[in-house]
């Protein structure tokens, strides 16, 4: 499988070039994800360019990462025709591999916006997969306790239907 995965970085971060993720291989492709200034680059025109400067890759789908606590910024920043271009303006699958509300959002807001997202990600053809963030920077949105059984969210995350599609 292939895909260009966008993920938003600090300067000095590893990942200042768009990725082509291969196999389970990182392919580098030299287009930085700051601008000169060193502003982060719009993640729309990044893959614009990626794709029009790796004309001869096979591109299976598109990963992105989203950090919001609501529905309608996620539709906006995935759909195409809202107030933000989306990707599926780039005809690929999305895969949406790391996403959940930001560390300031209570474990309710967690709850809440999960209880909206699995829904519509699940209904939504043109999302190829997603991940809930499940790690210690954003410990309200963890899954698993240091024990390994669910947290109250990710019992809540068991418990909501999917398609498995």
């Amino acid at each position: 499988m292939f895909g260009p995965l966008w993920w938003p970085c600090g300067i000095g971060d590893p990942c200042h070039q768009a990725s082509l993720v291969h196999a389970g291989h990182l392919v580098q492709h030299s287009l930085p994800l700051h601008d000169s200034d060193a502003r982060p680059r719009d993640p729309y025109q990044y893959l614009t360019d990626f794709f029009t400067a790796c004309t001869g890759c096979e591109v299976d789908y598109v990963a992105v990462h989203w950090y919001n606590c609501d529905l309608p910024s996620l539709k906006d920043y995935l759909e195409t025709g809202a107030n933000l271009p989306g990707f599926e303006q780039f005809g690929k699958p999305i895969w949406l591999t790391e996403f959940s509300c930001d560390t300031s959002a209570s474990s309710a807001d967690q709850e809440s916006y999960m209880r909206a997202a699995i829904p519509y990600l699940e209904s939504n053809p043109k999302v190829f997969r997603y991940s809930w963030f499940s790690a210690d920077p954003i410990p309200n949105a963890k899954l698993m306790n240091a024990d390994g059984s669910p947290t109250a969210l990710g019992q809540v995350y068991i418990g909501l239907p999917q398609s498995c599609r």
